[in-house]
């Protein structure tokens, strides 16, 4: 009985050492699968992916003149509107608006000269004009009072109450106001006629750009006398030179071996 109860607790040695390797292998199936799974995962992210070499090329578009060249010429970019700009009267420079550089619009004052003479001119002949005027008003008012005197003298003379000195003298007194008048109304027109010319003259010591464009060179500063182109030896003629820079063109030299080359229209 002690022998049977002995014998159920003895150890197997077979099953003993059987466990072990079990789970041994068990535990390799795991780590193989395990790296199986990541390896997967790796190549699908692209670590195992081998770089791609990519080359890069630069694209340029070709025109016509590029893929075919017939000839080669210098030259120069010149505008086809070009100005130098100078006063019409000789006068002082005071005022000089622009740089080399600068934009300027057709009409805008680029220049002042010295203006004190023309401007008292101006006023003198505003004032003759405005005296002329109230002459007018008093010889059209004599005119009309002698017309009335010899309407009135007429009628008398007619009925023979007044002798026919005094219609006469009605009678002159009127055609001297319609004289008066007609003077009158000719020194307004001289009064304006000089009126105008002072403001041409005003108008002569401004400078102005005759088109838009682009200033080249200054040639005088302020303090400078300046006259007309060509009138005067000690004296600055121009004082801008301006270009309109929509206007340019290029002149190139081709020799005469070449001119069969080209046509009008060519690119």
């Amino acid at each position: 009985m002690a022998n049977e109860d002995l014998s159920k607790l003895r150890i197997e040695k077979t099953k003993a050492i059987s466990r072990p390797r079990r789970r041994r292998k068990i535990v390799f199936w795991v780590l193989l699968a395990v790296a199986i799974i990541l390896s997967g995962f790796l190549y699908i992210q692209g670590i195992f992916t081998p770089p791609i070499d990519v080359q890069i090329v630069t694209v340029s578009q070709i025109y016509p003149s590029q893929t075919l060249i017939v000839l080669n010429a210098s030259g120069y970019v010149v505008p086809q509107r070009k100005s130098a700009l100078a006063s019409k009267v000789t006068g002082r420079l005071i005022w000089l608006g622009v740089e080399e550089g600068n934009r300027v619009k057709q009409d805008q004052i680029v220049a002042r000269l010295e203006s004190q003479d023309v401007t008292a001119a101006k006023d003198l002949a505003e004032a003759n004009v405005n005296a002329a005027r109230y002459n007018i008003e008093l010889a059209r008012a004599e005119l009309r009072e002698a017309t009335l005197n010899l309407e009135r003298n007429k009628a008398l003379l007619a009925k023979g109450y007044v002798a026919k000195s005094v219609y006469d003298s009605a009678l002159a007194r009127y055609e001297k106001a319609v004289a008066a008048v007609e003077a009158s109304e000719a020194s307004l027109k001289a009064s304006l006629a000089s009126l105008e010319a002072a403001k041409i003259n005003l108008e002569y010591t401004l400078i102005r750009a005759p088109f838009d464009a682009v200033v080249l060179t200054k040639n005088a500063d302020v303090g400078d006398i300046v006259t007309p182109i060509g009138a005067a030896a000690n004296a600055k003629s121009a004082v801008i030179t301006i270009a309109d820079m929509n206007s340019l063109q290029v002149e190139a030299d081709v020799s005469e071996s070449n001119l069969n080359k080209i046509k009008v229209g060519q690119p």
